[in-house]
C-alpha cells in the first residue's frame, strides 16, 4: 500500500484587531439552534477558506459572560468509505498514550487504581492544560499549528479530550490533536520525524496494556474510529506550520455526539477537523451493560491540553543528576508571549445539551473550567495561561507552551529539519549570512531544479521547517531567470542589515546577481558578465565565487575562471559594477601560476580598506593576493592588487626528506577568518587527512612562509592516532570568531564529514587557555563529536557540505545538507569552560 501523505492546507489567520479594552462589557452571543441533522446527503470533503479574525485581548478586568455559542453542524448522513493507507505503526506503538495526572480525579473514581505501568507513563510526561468536570456533548477548540523543536526520542502534542469516568467501567476517552515524533526510526523502519501529524486516540480500558482493536489506540493503527474523509489521514496527513510573529495556522476539533442516522451504526461521537466531518467513533465500542452512563451517552469530562513525552526523564526516580528535555510544546514560546508567539487553545466551545433536543452550545468560562498555574506540572518548564471570555472570533481560549529547561549550556541540539527530503543535491551546498547578529540569518541553497531558494531565521524561527513552500524561488521573469548547478555555491554578503547580495555563476557561463531589500523583496536576477563567460574547464560545472563587503558601501566578487582570477566591484554612488564599465574585468595576474580549474577561490575582508583572497594552487600549496583600496571607483581606474604569495603547506612527514612534505588537494576546502584588523587565521585539510592552520599579523607576517616554516596541526603537538580523520577532497572546512560570554576570543572550526563516520566535528581554540581543545596534552578536551545531539551520528554522507554562524557570541548554529536531500541544523550554547 502506498504511504498517503498530503499537506492540510489549514485556515490562514490574518492578524486583525481584537475588540477594544476598558469600556462597556461585551454583548454575549446569540443563541442559536440548528436543525436536526441531515439524514440524506453525503459526506464530501470542502474546501478550506481563508478567514479573518481577532487577536485575543487582555481581560483588563473585563466581566466574563455566559454566552452561547453557534453550534457546529451535524454531519449528513451517509458518506464515502475509509481508505487503505500506511501510519506510523511503530512510533504509535512505543510512544503509547498515558492518563493525565488530574484526569479523572472525580469523587466517582478516587479508589480506582493505577497501573504500575500507567504510572510509570504518567511520570514521564509534562503537561499544561485546562478541564471541566461537566456533563457534555460535544467540545470544540481551535489549536495553533506551530511545529515544536524535540529532542530525539520525545514527542510533544496540543490536543482535545472527551471523557466519561462512571465508576461503572474504566475510562473512556476520545481524542484529537496534533503531535509531532521525535523518533528517527521504529524496530528498523524510518519514521519521518520532520512533521507534525493530526491524529485520532481513544480507550475504553484506561490507558493500561498495549494498543488493542476497539479497545484502546490510534486511528487507523487499531480498528475502531470509522474514517470518512480521505483527504485527511490520521497519523499520516502533515499541515502548514505557524510562525513567531509570522503567519498563524490552526487547526479547529469538534467533537459532537450524534444519533438518529439514517444507518445506526453511524450513531456515535463525530469528529469535524476544520469544516469537514473526517470521521466517528461508533456509540457500540462505549456500551458497558449496567454502567450508569458511558461515552455511548454523554461525556463527563472535558480537556483541552498540552504534553510532552520526555524519554530520558522520570519524575518517580530521585535521582538528583537526571536531566528535564528541552522539548518545546507548541512554539516554544511561555504563554506570556502572547498573540503570534506563544501557541494558543481558543474559541472553546462545549455542548450543553444534545443535537437532538435543544443543542445549546456555550464557551467555556473560568467560573467551569479550572485553570490557572496549577495546571501546568512545572510551570519553570511549560505553562498556560487562561484569557477569558472575549467578543470576537477568539472566544475563550488561553496561551500555552514553553521550552522545556531550554538547551542547557555546553550541550548539542538534537539535528532537526529545515527543508523537506530530496528538495536539495545530497552534496548541495549551503550558504548562511547573519545580517543582525541574534535577529535575523539568511539561507540559500540551489534546489534539484537549479534555483537558488532563500530561507531565513528569524527570533528562534526559521521560515521553512520541512515546507518547501518555506523556501522562497529567487525568480526573475520567465525568460531571465538563471539556471545553476545543484551543486553551485552561492556567494552571499550583507552590506547592511536590510540588505543581502548574491552572487553566482550560471550553467551559461555568466555571473548573475540578485539582491534583497527588507520591504521589497527580492530583486530580479541581473548578468553582470557585460559579455564575458567564465569556462567550467569541461568538466566542473560549479563554477567558484566568493563575494565580500568590506563595509556598507561597496562589493568585491570574485570568480576562478579556469585557472585565472577575475575580479569586479561595485561602490555605492557610483555607476555601475566595475565589469560593466569600459575598463572590464580586472585579472589578479601579478606571480600567479594557473590554478586548478576545480579549486574554490575564498575571500576576506582584513579591514573597511584591505581585502586578501585565498585559493589552492598547481603545487598543492595555499596561494593568497592582498589589496589595499583607498579611492575605489569603477569608474575611473581598477583596485590595486599586490602580487600573488605562495604561503606554504603542511611540513614533510619526514623532517629528514623534503620530497615527503604534505600538500594540499585542489579541491580542499580553505576557512578563513579575521579575529581583528589585520590578523587572519586559514584552515585546511590536507591530503593525510589532517586538519592544519596558518595564521598572519603585521609584525610577524605569514606563519607559514620562510626557511623550516610549514603550516601546523591543529594542536601544539603532532597529528594523534586519536583524531579523526578527514577527506582532503571532499570534507567541508568552516571557521567561526566569537566571543565567549566572559568576553574572551574564541576560534570553532567545524569539518563535516569524518571518513570513518557521518558526522560533523568541532574543535576550537580559547583565548583563555591558547591552545587548541584537540591538543589533550596541554589539557585541550579533544575533539566535539556530538553536534547534532542525540542524532549526531546520523546526519549525512562523505562528502556532504555544513555552514555554520555565531550568535550572541556564545551560540552556534551548523547546518548540513542530508543524504537524502533534507537540509537540518543544530544548535550550541556554550559555557566558559577552557579548550
Amino acid at each position: 500500500m502506498r504511504l498517503v501523505t498530503q499537506i492540510f492546507s489549514f485556515i490562514l489567520f490574518i492578524i486583525m484587531p481584537g475588540s477594544s479594552v476598558g469600556g462597556s462589557e461585551p454583548e454575549a452571543p446569540k443563541i442559536e439552534v440548528v436543525e436536526a441533522p441531515l439524514l440524506s446527503s453525503s459526506i464530501a470533503p470542502a474546501k478550506l477558506p481563508q478567514v479573518s479574525v481577532g487577536t485575543f485581548e487582555e481581560e483588563h478586568s473585563k466581566p466574563e459572560e455566559q454566552g452561547e455559542k453557534e453550534v457546529p453542524e451535524t454531519p449528513a448522513n451517509g458518506g464515502t468509505q475509509p481508505r487503505d493507507h500506511i501510519t506510523l505503526d511503530e512510533a504509535m506503538e512505543l510512544s503509547g498514550r498515558s492518563r493525565p495526572p488530574w484526569l479523572g480525579r472525580r469523587k466517582a473514581r478516587q479508589a480506582r487504581a493505577i497501573s504500575n505501568d500507567h504510572q510509570h507513563a504518567v511520570d514521564k510526561r509534562w503537561y499544561a492544560q485546562l478541564h471541566a468536570d461537566k456533563t457534555c456533548y460535544g467540545l470544540s477548540a481551535e489549536i495553533s499549528a506551530f511545529r515544536p523543536k524535540l529532542e530525539n526520542g520525545d514527542f510533544s502534542l496540543l490536543q482535545t479530550l472527551v471523557s466519561n469516568d462512571d465508576s461503572g467501567h474504566p475510562l473512556q476517552t476520545i481524542e484529537a490533536g496534533w503531535i509531532r515524533w521525535g523518533f528517527e526510526s521504529v524496530d528498523k523502519q524510518p519514521v519521518d520525524s520532520d512533521s507534525c501529524y493530526f491524529f485520532v486516540f481513544y480507550t475504553t480500558k484506561d490507558y493500561v496494556g498495549d494498543s488493542e482493536d476497539n479497545k484502546q489506540g490510534y486511528a487507523p493503527k487499531v480498528q475502531g474510529y470509522v474514517q470518512k474523509d480521505p483527504t485527511m489521514v490520521p497519523n499520516t496527513t502533515k499541515f502548514e506550520h505557524s510562525h513567531i510573529d509570522g503567519v498563524q495556522y490552526r487547526m479547529t476539533f469538534t467533537w459532537m455526539l450524534v444519533k438518529g442516522r439514517a444507518d445506526p451504526k453511524e450513531d456515535g461521537w463525530w469528529l469535524k477537523v476544520n469544516d469537514t466531518w473526517n470521521g466517528y467513533f461508533p456509540l457500540s465500542l462505549f456500551q458497558v451493560p449496567g454502567a450508569t452512563s458511558t461515552l455511548a451517552d454523554y461525556g463527563t469530562h472535558m480537556e483541552v491540553y498540552g504534553e510532552i513525552m520526555d524519554l530520558d526523564f522520570d519524575r518517580s526516580r530521585p535521582d538528583p543528576n537526571q536531566i528535564r528535555t528541552s522539548t518545546d510544546m507548541g512554539s516554544g514560546k511561555f504563554s506570556a508571549a502572547g498573540w503570534s508567539r506563544a501557541a494558543f487553545i481558543r474559541n472553546i466551545i462545549w455542548a450543553q445539551t444534545p443535537h437532538w433536543k435543544t443543542n445549546r452550545w456555550v464557551h467555556a468560562l473560568k467560573s467551569d473550567w479550572e485553570v490557572g498555574t496549577g495546571r501546568a506540572i512545572d510551570p519553570s518548564m511549560y505553562d498556560i495561561n487562561w484569557q477569558g471570555w472575549q467578543k470576537g472570533p477568539a472566544g475563550s481560549g488561553c496561551y500555552i507552551g514553553g521550552p522545556g529547561r531550554g538547551l542547557p549550556p555546553g550541550k548539542w541540539s538534537d539535528w532537526d529539519s529545515i527543508s523537506p527530503k530530496n528538495m536539495f543535491d545530497a552534496f548541495a551546498t549551503i550558504t548562511v549570512v547573519q545580517r543582525t547578529p541574534s535577529i535575523w540569518t539568511d539561507i540559500l541553497v540551489v534546489d534539484v531544479n537549479g534555483q537558488v531558494r532563500h530561507s531565513y531565521w528569524v527570533d528562534e524561527d526559521y521560515s521553512s521547517f520541512d515546507r518547501a513552500a518555506g523556501w522562497i524561488p529567487i525568480r526573475s521573469g520567465q525568460d531571465t531567470t538563471p539556471k545553476f548547478d545543484k551543486n553551485t555555491r552561492i556567494a552571499a554578503v550583507s552590506r547592511k542589515p536590510t540588505q543581502l547580495d548574491i552572487f553566482g555563476v550560471a550553467e551559461d557561463g555568466k555571473l548573475w546577481t540578485a539582491r534583497w531589500v527588507d520591504g521589497i523583496g527580492w530583486s530580479s536576477w541581473r548578468d553582470i558578465s557585460n559579455g564575458m563567460t567564465f569556462s567550467f574547464g569541461g568538466i566542473n560545472k560549479v563554477m567558484s565565487v566568493a563575494a565580500i563587503a568590506r563595509f556598507s558601501s561597496t562589493l568585491d566578487v570574485f570568480v576562478n575562471n579556469n585557472g585565472t582570477m577575475y575580479t569586479t566591484f561595485w561602490v555605492e554612488g557610483k555607476k555601475d559594477w566595475s565589469s560593466m564599465m569600459p575598463a572590464g574585468w580586472q585579472i589578479l595576474s601579478g606571480n600567479a601560476p594557473i590554478f586548478p580549474f576545480e579549486a574554490e577561490i575564498f575571500a576576506q575582508a582584513t579591514s573597511p580598506i584591505s581585502m586578501a583572497v585565498f585559493i589552492v594552487g598547481p603545487n598543492g600549496h595555499v596561494w593568497t593576493a592582498d589589496s589595499l583600496v583607498i579611492d575605489p571607483d569603477p569608474e575611473i581606474h581598477l583596485n590595486l592588487w599586490n602580487d600573488w604569495l605562495d604561503i606554504g603547506s603542511p611540513p614533510p612527514s619526514d623532517p629528514n626528506d623534503p620530497t615527503t612534505q604534505q600538500r594540499f588537494h585542489p579541491a580542499s576546502q580553505l576557512a578563513v577568518v579575521s579575529r581583528e584588523i589585520a590578523r587572519l587565521d586559514v584552515f585546511a585539510v590536507a591530503e593525510n587527512h589532517i586538519l592544519y592552520t596558518a595564521n598572519f599579523t603585521i609584525k610577524n607576517r605569514w606563519s607559514s612562509v620562510g626557511q623550516d616554516k610549514y603550516w601546523d596541526a591543529i594542536g601544539t603537538g603532532p597529528f594523534t592516532a586519536g583524531s579523526p580523520p578527514f577527506d582532503a577532497s571532499h570534507s567541508d572546512v568552516v571557521a567561526l570568531v566569537r566571543q565567549s560570554p566572559s568576553n574572551r576570543t574564541t576560534i570553532d572550526v567545524l569539518i563535516g564529514v569524518a571518513i570513518d563516520a557521518d558526522r560533523v566535528y568541532r574543535v576550537f581554540w580559547s583565548e583563555q587557555t591558547g591552545v587548541w581543545s584537540s591538543d589533550t596534552s596541554h589539557g585541550g578536551q579533544g575533539w566535539d563529536t556530538q553536534v547534532g545531539g542525540d542524532r549526531s551520528g546520523r546526519i549525512g554522507v562523505s562528502g556532504m557540505k555544513i555552514a555554520a554562524i555565531s550568535r550572541r557570541g556564545s551560540k552556534i548554529t551548523v547546518l548540513a545538507m542530508r543524504g537524502d536531500g533534507r537540509a537540518d541544523f543544530s544548535d550550541f550554547d556554550e559555557t566558559d569552560t577552557p579548550a
